[in-house]
């Protein structure tokens, strides 16, 4: 039966594919009235591509956004690169959706009845090749997602033999297909819950990176970084030795508590006369800024304030950090930022291996969870101490004076796998993130207030 339904299909490619053959009689048909041409076939197979991550087979999860960049007739994408999904449309991909679900469960069970019952049948069919050769089961091939929508969405091109050989499969095919929506029905509830959560991370992501745009000091340094992380990428570019260092994991993870707080004290020492006072600085720079705190925080317990609207509420919070390691951190000066960050990799092959020590904020909430306790929950992990300097007064020149010195810790996570300088990466490229990943991008950014003298109470 298998070897009929090949020549079958053999004689269907030769029937209405036979222009292959001849480019020059080739005319573009957006219906495939007279067949498909080769530029529509290769464009099938770029989407497809698009979908595949490079293994040549699509999850059948995916097919919906597959089919939907798919052109027509076969899929969804009309000429005007607009997506036409109407009351046909859904149908269609139902019975394509429900038909390879029969060829996946007929895999199964196929694969059943070659299992193993012994050791000497569980060694047998890697010899005899027995074994079938699908390598991915959840997923489909080209050839199988193409005909299986050539069968639905364009049943005029399926000879009339096919067509006899597969009226015993479209019942199965219509069981399957109300199954599939029945299991739909039943899992949308799941679905909406897990809309929702992804939707509520979202939104802290969105107020975050509105924040971040509209704030001068935080928008000109990730600014900043931008440059120098592409001057890297093209600096790779010209010379080997600089590309795709790997990074490295932390040497020692150290957890810093945050203490929330009504008011600072009254005898807090502020930031800038700190800097002034500690580095003997009348005009400080910025890197007076984060020096002074690294000096500080040695001895004195920090103040500080979260800035950005989405942490904003939560207030004053304080922090001992005499006891951190700063073991990897170097400083960087930017045109008006200095920041001081962990090397997490060497520069080039041959320099020494990278070591570096993690800091990690936890804060305990204001009131007790039910069930949950008043438990330390995780803040970020700290990326970077930026110094600025900020200027309250002109001259009469209108020329900035009496600088104003200022420093933050910028939080957030640092990725499993950072982003190597040269990465050539293909048209269509996408990245995904699942929700774990969103509620694990902490962001946050913690203004220092001042410091706690060694003869005061918090409180």
């Amino acid at each position: 039966c298998e070897s009929i339904m090949l020549n079958l299909f053999v004689g269907m490619i030769l029937d209405n594919f036979s222009f292959i053959t001849d480019q020059v009689a080739e005319v573009e048909d957006d219906d495939w009235a007279t067949g498909a041409t080769s530029s529509q076939i290769k464009d099938l197979s770029t989407t497809f591509q698009k979908h595949d991550s490079g293994t040549g087979f699509v999850a059948l999860s995916g097919l919906h956004g597959l089919m939907k960049e798919m052109a027509q007739p076969l899929g969804f994408r009309t000429k005007y690169n607009e997506v036409q999904y109407g009351r046909l449309e859904r149908t269609a991909e139902q019975l394509v959706r429900a038909e390879l679900n029969v060829e996946m469960r007929r895999r199964r069970e196929d694969a059943a009845k070659l299992k193993p019952q012994n050791i000497f049948t569980c060694t047998l069919p890697k010899f005899l090749n027995f074994a079938p050769p699908y390598k991915f089961h959840g997923a489909m091939s080209f050839e199988e997602i193409m005909l299986t929508a050539l069968y639905w969405r364009k049943p005029s091109m399926v000879p009339d033999s096919i067509k006899g050989v597969r009226k015993d499969g479209v019942r199965e095919t219509v069981l399957m297909s109300q199954a599939l929506i029945i299991k739909d029905f039943l899992l949308r509830p799941v679905a909406q819950k897990h809309y929702k959560e992804i939707n509520k991370a979202l939104v802290k992501h969105r107020d975050f990176n509105k924040w971040a745009q509209q704030d001068t000091h935080f928008s000109r340094y990730k600014a900043d970084v931008s440059k120098l992380s592409l001057k890297h990428k093209r600096r790779a570019e010209r010379n080997p030795v600089y590309r795709n260092q790997p990074s490295v994991t932390p040497q020692k993870v150290q957890t810093v508590e945050l203490v929330l707080m009504d008011q600072p004290p009254a005898n807090l020492l502020e930031h800038d006369s700190a800097v002034r006072t500690g580095q003997q600085v009348k005009f400080p720079k910025p890197s007076n800024g984060m020096l002074g705190f690294i000096s500080q925080s040695t001895k004195l317990k920090v103040v500080m304030r979260f800035v950005d609207s989405r942490n904003a509420k939560t207030g004053y919070v304080s922090a001992d950090i005499s006891s951190i390691d700063w073991n990897g951190w170097v400083m960087h000066e930017f045109p008006h930022d200095s920041v001081y960050w962990p090397r997490i990799k060497k520069d080039k092959a041959g320099d020494e291996p990278a070591s570096w020590n993690r800091i990690d904020f936890v804060m305990k909430p204001k009131i007790a969870l039910a069930g949950q306790g008043r438990e330390a929950k995780p803040v970020g992990s700290l990326l970077n101490v930026q110094g600025f300097i900020t200027y309250l007064e002109v001259n009469d020149r209108g020329k900035p004076i009496d600088p104003q010195s200022h420093c933050r810790l910028n939080l957030g996570s640092f990725p499993e796998e950072i982003e190597p300088d040269y990465v050539p990466l293909t048209e269509g490229s996408k990245v995904w993130m699942s929700l774990e990943e969103l509620e694990d991008c902490r962001n946050s950014v913690l203004q220092v207030i001042g410091y706690i003298p060694e003869d005061s109470t918090d409180t």
